[in-house]
């Protein structure tokens, strides 16, 4: 590791945004990609149901022994690159024929350390941007571009290919974080942290309860739409055009971020965001179009990544410093954790009874429903710094 006083911010901002790029490229096979891998073994419905949970369920267990881990570590640097290289190394497995059996038990090893990067990636970044000088956004927006040109690729490769190369990607992210400084954890000293304190106010449990329910109907779409996708729909190209679209919004999202969180009230942002999802399910429940789809997928990124970016920021606004990983640990787990945990298993055990696309209009409701009341809950929330 390089001593501080050596970088200046825009290069410390450089290394990072070039980690982030890199790795973030890698998750394109992990993150969207398994389906396909569990249709290939001929799994079951409901097996892929339970195959896909243990992403959520380890991520779960994963956040919370990471982020506290992270927090009480002496450098947080360290936490990420042990977790980046065995993330790497485990990426192997998925190169193996499985049965129901191995890929159950496959998805849950290497979740345990896959899950814990970005939500440890993103405190860390908040952090550095602090220390040093530089903004959020500029970096994590570079995550979403490496997303989306590997995700593009993948449509050129073969399925194992695609997770062969993803497993060096991790790797290759390595070389750039080494050039960051050190960054240390800041209970190491035995400091403690009230996080009921935090999780308990109104405005908090209000966005977490929005973000559950949003992201229940996205924990169906991920385990399901890529095998529905290609069953009914079109080729892997086109679904990897479909995957490549969902990240692109974003992109201009994290251009100007701070601008519409300065504009845009927490209460609104959130309001629309589930109510592009609400439309988004909606429509998918009503047509097979390729190019229907192919505009939905577009709205993804705003709608997904906005609540979460809203409650990322107002948490770590109203949380000490002791405290920032765990409570944007608590805030994946939400995200990403039990609600698409109960997305995919519950997902899994309904398409026995509806069709996808019956279960695409329950979604929508959902959103709509949970949209609605976060806004009429009048929830008064601190005005993001």
């Amino acid at each position: 590791m390089t001593n501080i006083k050596e970088k200046s911010p825009k290069k410390i901002m450089l290394a990072l945004s070039a980690y982030y790029f890199i790795y973030a490229a890698g998750t394109a096979a992990h993150q969207s990609l398994i389906p396909l891998l569990l249709e290939d073994a001929h799994l079951t419905d409901f097996q892929t149901g339970i195959a896909m949970s243990m992403l959520p369920i380890f991520t779960i267990i994963a956040l919370l022994f990471w982020g506290n881990v992270s927090d009480k570590a002496k450098y947080k640097n360290n936490i990420l690159i042990f977790l980046t290289a065995v993330s790497g190394i485990l990426g192997f497995m998925f190169l193996f024929k499985l049965n129901f059996i191995g890929y159950v038990i496959v998805i849950s090893i290497f979740v345990f350390f896959y899950a814990s990067v970005f939500p440890l990636i993103d405190a860390f970044i908040l952090e550095s941007g602090n220390k040093f000088g530089f903004k959020f956004n500029p970096v994590r927006m570079c995550a979403t571009i490496g997303y989306a040109i590997m995700v593009l690729l993948n449509g050129l490769l073969g399925l194992k290919t695609i997770f062969l190369v993803a497993c060096f990607i991790y790797f290759i992210s390595l070389i750039p974080f080494l050039y960051v400084p050190k960054i240390e954890g800041h209970r190491k000293a035995g400091q403690k942290f009230d996080i009921l304190s935090v999780i308990l106010k109104k405005p908090v449990i209000m966005l977490y309860l929005t973000i559950f329910t949003v992201n229940i109907t996205y924990g169906f779409h991920s385990s399901f739409f890529p095998k529905y996708f290609i069953n009914e729909i079109g080729d892997n190209f086109q679904l990897s055009l479909v995957i490549f679209m969902t990240p692109i919004l974003e992109i201009v999202f994290f251009a100007f971020a701070d601008k519409i969180a300065k504009v845009v009230d927490i209460r609104v942002a959130v309001f629309v965001s589930s109510l592009i999802m609400a439309l988004r399910w909606l429509f998918y429940s009503v047509s097979q179009n390729f190019y229907v789809l192919f505009f939905f997928a577009l709205t993804q990124g705003i709608a997904m990544l906005t609540p979460y970016y809203y409650t990322m920021r107002y948490t770590s606004q109203i949380t000490p410093p002791q405290g920032n990983a765990t409570i944007q640990t608590v805030n994946f787990i939400i995200f990403a954790g039990i609600s698409r945990a109960l997305g995919s298993v519950g997902g899994g055990f309904i398409v026995n009874f509806m069709s996808v696309r019956e279960v695409y209009m329950l979604c929508g409701v959902m959103c709509l429903t949970i949209g609605l009341v976060f806004i009429c809950s009048r929830t008064k929330f601190d005005k993001l710094i």
